[in-house]
């Protein structure tokens, strides 16, 4: 999980802004760092959108990862349901 959330913050944040989580004693620790880590970026980038004060890290988390957070691996499949429409027409 972590290098999830860690690939998402350097494309967040870029080069100039960027603060990389240390490394925490459990695999959870780090999922944790990088979700706040993530969250933290998102505050800066968007300061100026006033959605920002809203969201809390869970809420990046549940965006990043689609609601799967704590999801079996594997389990569903995302779909893109504008394809069928299209077809349609």
């Amino acid at each position: 999980m972590r290098a999830v959330f860690t690939t998402v913050l350097v494309r967040v944040a870029g080069s100039t802004q960027l603060v990389l989580p240390a490394a925490a004693e459990t695999e959870f620790a780090d999922a944790v760092a990088a979700v706040v880590a993530l969250s933290m970026a998102v505050g800066r980038r968007f300061a100026e959108s006033s959605f920002v004060d809203t969201l809390s890290p869970w809420l990046v988390a549940c965006a990043v990862t689609g609601g799967r957070l704590l999801a079996p691996p594997g389990q569903g499949e995302l779909i893109n349901t504008s394809a069928l429409l299209g077809a349609v027409m």
